[in-house]
């Protein structure tokens, strides 16, 4: 008989609970229908057992860094030698070529070949850019792929350690792409660097040493 009751009371507790959320429930019917939505306004979201507000605006970064993956762009100057360019969207970084080379952003408070705000969505370049030049890039968000910039701290270095385990990496030296080694017919065919695949503490192993200073450019997929 304890048990029965035990399990009636219960019941009526998972009732009551029941009935609190649906007197707490917001119920759509008697809002008005908004016509038109500002970045500066909020909408409700549920989180586990939590309720929130959230500014329109975090949705919009959301949805766009979702749909940002790569983004291929090519940037005609209209002026000559035009060194200012706006991008249409906002990646979160990029590679940038002119023609076939590749570009080297500016990085540890040195000026290489351009600078970019994914901020204001601003490409500028060192040097201005002719009339009949065209500047070729791609766009990424970080969730899809990231950037790693690592500047050589002495003479002929090898070796450079990068953060996290990517499936993949690009790597430039400079303005140059380089090859990793590769197996052709079970033969271990040297190229430009080796890469670790580790879990983590991850490494390349250049083939040749680059002189001080040089910044090599690793892209994380």
């Amino acid at each position: 008989m304890a048990g029965y009751i035990e399990i009636l009371q219960q019941l009526a507790n998972i009732q009551g609970f029941i009935l609190s959320l649906n007197n707490n429930q917001l119920n759509l019917k008697d809002f008005d229908e908004a016509t038109s939505l500002n970045l500066v306004d909020f909408v409700g979201i549920s989180q586990g057992d939590k309720d929130f507000k959230v500014p329109v605006s975090l949705f919009i970064s959301l949805l766009q860094k979702q749909s940002l993956k790569a983004i291929p762009f090519m940037l005609r100057p209209d002026t000559e030698g035009q060194k200012i360019f706006t991008l249409d969207f906002a990646p979160d970084n990029i590679d940038l070529f002119k023609g076939r080379t590749h570009q080297i952003q500016d990085f540890d408070g040195n000026i290489y070949d351009y600078s970019y705000n994914s901020s204001t969505k601003q490409l500028i370049t060192k040097k201005g850019v002719s009339l009949n030049e065209r500047l070729f890039g791609t766009g990424y968000s970080n969730d899809a792929s990231s950037v790693q910039f690592i500047k050589a701290t002495s003479e002929g270095q090898t070796e450079f350690f990068y953060s996290g385990a990517p499936n993949l990496i690009q790597v430039f030296n400079g303005r140059t792409k380089l090859i990793e080694n590769y197996n052709e017919d079970n033969v271990l065919v040297v190229r430009d660097f080796s890469n670790s695949n580790y879990s983590s503490n991850n490494k390349i192993n250049l083939t040749k040493g680059v002189p001080l200073g040089s910044i090599i450019k690793i892209r994380k997929d």
